[in-house]
């Protein structure tokens, strides 16, 4: 994959995993490898993004 969409394909991980799918299906939601998948989990910022995404959902949702 070349660079040029790598944050849009980033984007679509961190949707898949936040809505809890399996790295298999976050890879192909981002059209990108498992591996790949697995290589942004272990970035302290795409950990920091994931969290910040489940806590804005949280908050949406217990402010409802």
């Amino acid at each position: 994959m070349s660079g040029g969409n790598r944050s849009g394909a980033k984007t679509a991980v961190l949707a898949a995993l936040v809505k809890g799918d399996t790295i298999a299906d976050a890879a192909a939601a981002g059209a990108v490898s498992e591996r790949t998948v697995y290589k942004w989990k272990n970035e302290p910022d795409f950990q920091n993004e994931i969290s910040r995404m489940r806590r804005e959902i949280l908050d949406r949702t217990v402010g409802a």
